[in-house]
């Protein structure tokens, strides 16, 4: 029998948990660890590099004679959340959470566009940040910025189908966003992105050969991994 370990990490609104399960997806570690948001008012947003730290520090709670086993790492997390990253790869904001309200007052006009409220919420949070972010930006979720510390590859990491992502190339070509957000390539749940990068293999103590696995968001990890895949079964995806 393999003695191959899958590590799932989960970036929560207020907790980064990280856990480790076996082929017959018996869970053989588990570990969170808060890290919280910063609220002012009606804006809710966190520096994306906690995210980062907080997971490192999980990684080295972990015992030696499981690390070495792990051979793939998949990465899912709250939503829609949005994470600016610039051209060379740096973060030009705090991530703006899915709490923030910022832009609301532009909800109308989209949504009278035939825009459906949740994504209209997402493009209200852009329109907002089109004109104090100054240079053109892709537009990342909590779970895609982890994949590129790991990585070093900027992707969107879902389902290829429309309700899965908070914002589509059509909408903000629609309302004039396309410029200044730019998406990176789709990359279906599942799929292999990578190997780990060399350099946060030796932060995390894994071996170089780890694959890093395109997740979704965790609502949608949630069905999966509750099974709630057919009609007759119910998950309730209320987080708290």
């Amino acid at each position: 029998m393999s003695s191959e370990l899958f590590a799932a990490i989960d970036l929560g609104t207020t907790n980064v948990k990280l856990a480790l399960f076996n082929e017959n997806g018996e869970k053989v570690f588990a570990y969170q660890q808060r890290c919280v948001q910063s609220v002012r008012d009606d804006i809710h947003e966190i520096n994306p590099e906690k995210w980062w730290r907080t997971i490192v520090q999980s990684f080295h709670k972990i015992d030696e004679q499981f690390k070495s086993k792990i051979s793939a790492i998949c990465v899912t997390g709250q939503g829609p959340t949005v994470v600016f990253v610039s051209k060379s790869g740096n973060t030009v904001t705090n991530a703006v959470t899915w709490l923030d309200r910022r832009g609301i007052e532009k909800l109308r006009e989209i949504t009278s566009q035939g825009i459906d409220e949740q994504t209209a919420l997402s493009l209200a949070r852009l329109m907002f940040f089109k004109d104090l972010i100054q240079e053109q930006v892709f537009l990342l979720q909590p779970s895609d910025y982890i994949i590129f510390k790991l990585t070093s590859e900027l992707v969107n990491a879902t389902f290829p189908k429309r309700g899965y992502l908070p914002w589509y190339r059509e909408d903000l070509e629609k309302f004039n966003l396309d410029k200044k957000f730019l998406m990176p390539t789709l990359v279906p749940t599942g799929q292999i992105i990578s190997k780990i990068s060399k350099i946060s293999a030796k932060i995390l103590g894994l071996s170089p050969e780890t694959a890093i696995v395109a997740g979704a968001p965790d609502f949608a990890m949630a069905l999966i991994g509750t099974g709630t895949l057919q009609d007759g079964y119910l998950c309730d995806r209320g987080g708290t």
